[in-house]
């Protein structure tokens, strides 16, 4: 019975781990965001029933999530990546991230 206890807490502890890596992504694509850097400042939205994005500043294109990663495939000349999320993020949290252009980024996940 013992064993039993010890294993369901493991089973727990690493369910709520990927809960909590992907939370972030979820959020943002449910939520969308604001994103900021230098002097310049845009939101971005999410369709998730055609994996598509759009930005405030005219970029738009399509995403894939993986786990805490978001990838971007955008129309324009942009370059394509991926933007590695941190944990356990929530609506209203901000944080940084490096853009797929190298740049760090501060976003604020919306309410």
């Amino acid at each position: 019975m013992t064993r039993l206890k010890f294993v369901t807490c493991i089973i727990a502890t690493f369910a709520a781990g990927f809960g909590a890596t992907a939370q972030t992504a979820e959020t943002l694509v449910e939520k969308g965001a604001s994103v900021s850097f230098e002097d310049r400042s845009f939101d971005v939205s999410f369709q998730p029933e055609d994996a598509r994005y759009e930005t405030t500043a005219g970029e738009r294109g399509t995403f894939q999530l993986d786990g805490n990663r978001v990838c971007l495939e955008p129309e324009t000349d942009q370059p394509s990546g991926c933007i590695d999320l941190p944990d356990g993020k929530v609506a209203g949290d901000s944080f940084d991230v490096v853009s797929p252009t190298g740049q760090t980024v501060t976003m604020t996940l919306n309410e």
